[in-house]
């Protein structure tokens, strides 16, 4: 009887025991600079900044893949939230953000990313997994509160960095109806990344100012994996700053595009307030104004955005 009222008291110690099937340890590093925790953005295409850090478990078993997903919902893409709204109809958008392989005892990465531009939750997930397929994960979700259910167009700015032979991270890909920002790495050997690209930045030369073109534009010496390329048209404008923010209809945006020309498939070196007009493949029509160019530290140019829904 005592045997018995002795097992019974070791049974509940030996279940939650830690399992012997754990995967790699994944932490997010905390500082000033580094994200750790779930965030309530104000800002549409706000930049975010996160580090993780793995280290396998196993001694015999290193560190082989981190993969990086970003799921939004409701869909990045800009949504009308009318009477007939149904939560559940958007669902779910995943993007692969970054698929890695590699050996090694322990990984660092850090993200630098912008997040969502339409109002909602985005989850960025990161897992590794080690040679015995086990696997560790972290996740952090951004909420994005901005009243645009009523807007008439989707707007925001966005920033875009000069592309670097050795810096595969910087955000020189843009999807115009999103406001995505993507890497190069993000968009090199992923096809479904490659099909929201609208626009890519090229710093130029040290005369000239920054270009932007398409994926279709003949002279960007893109892998030949990238295909089909999008065919979003640029249309070239003479409009100025007070023009640009006039423009405050569906109908006065479509207007816009119609009125300007030529079409092309690469800008010429833009300027301060340089405005083009484009239209993705989906018929969304829009116009970007260039709000700021940077020549110091990483190139940069920003831009401000209006697309119909």
């Amino acid at each position: 009887m005592r045997l018995r009222s002795i097992l019974l008291l070791l049974l509940p110690l030996a279940a939650c025991e830690p399992s012997l099937e754990s995967g790699p340890r994944v932490d997010l590093i905390s500082s000033s600079r580094f994200t750790t925790v779930d965030q309530r953005l104000t800002v549409p295409a706000d930049t975010v900044t996160t580090k993780v850090y793995a280290a396998q478990e196993d001694d015999s078993a290193p560190l082989t893949n981190l993969r990086i997903e970003l799921n939004y919902s409701p869909q990045p893409t800009p949504f009308i939230y009318d009477a007939l709204y149904d939560p559940e109809k958007p669902g779910v958008t995943t993007l692969v953000y970054l698929d890695s392989t590699f050996t090694r005892s322990d990984f660092a990465f850090t993200s630098v990313h912008s997040a969502r531009t339409t109002a909602g939750l985005e989850t960025w997930s990161y897992t590794f997994t080690d040679a015995n397929k086990k696997q560790g994960a972290r996740s952090i979700k951004a909420r994005l509160t901005r009243v645009d259910s009523l807007s008439l167009y989707h707007s925001y700015s966005v920033v875009l960095q000069a592309p670097a032979t050795v810096d595969n991270s910087r955000r020189s890909f843009l999807a115009l109806r999103e406001g995505l920002a993507m890497p190069k790495f993000m968009v090199r050997t992923n096809a479904e990344n490659q099909a929201l690209v609208d626009l890519i930045y090229y710093p130029g030369s040290a005369s000239s100012g920054p270009v932007l073109a398409t994926p279709a534009d003949p002279g960007l010496t893109l892998s030949s994996r990238w295909v089909p390329r999008r065919a979003t048209q640029l249309r070239l404008t003479s409009l100025n700053n007070a023009a640009f923010q006039a423009l405050t209809t569906p109908t006065l945006i479509t207007a816009a595009f119609a009125g300007a020309s030529p079409t092309v498939t690469r800008t010429p070196p833009v300027e301060l307030n340089t405005v083009v007009a484009f239209q993705t493949p989906e018929n969304k029509t829009g116009l970007f104004r260039v709000a700021a160019i940077n020549t110091t530290g990483i190139p940069s140019i920003s831009l401000q955005v209006i697309v119909t829904k």
